[in-house]
């Protein structure tokens, strides 16, 4: 079961990396706030059986489920959409003024390095905490 959850996840996020490539594409833009609802939403299969098979209490497991799964779409998400349109895996994108996301304007004011490091950290640090609490 866990294995399909993690399958789950991982199709859910290409799914949204090729959604948001199409809009891409498409109309040159990419609705942040749109998007962030669309991975949520299509998220929440992968979630409740990852709650599910948690060994936590519910309220640890759904915390550090929900959790890994924004650390997953952070850094897959974001490296793969930015490999596909002929990017680095840690590109942080470019200036879009109102239409940015708030973690694009983050990870753009602070060092890639630090990026990089923040990034991995949530990844590993947050799947870590899962799979220590499962049964």
């Amino acid at each position: 079961m866990i294995a399909f959850a993690f399958i789950l996840l991982a199709a859910t996020i290409a799914g949204n990396v090729w959604y948001d490539l199409k809009l891409y594409f498409k109309e040159k833009r990419r609705p942040h706030k749109k998007g962030w609802r669309l991975k949520g939403s299509t998220s929440i299969p992968s979630l409740v059986l990852l709650i599910w098979v948690s060994e936590y209490e519910w309220y640890y497991a759904a915390g550090f489920s929900i959790l890994m799964v924004m650390s997953w779409f952070l850094l897959l998400f974001d490296g793969f959409y930015n490999v596909i349109r002929g990017f680095g895996f840690f590109y942080r994108g470019s200036e879009d003024g109102k239409e940015d996301a708030k973690t694009d304007n983050f990870f753009q004011s602070i060092p890639m390095w630090a990026g990089i490091v923040i990034k991995v950290v949530l990844f590993a640090g947050s799947t870590y905490l899962y799979i220590v609490g499962l049964k």
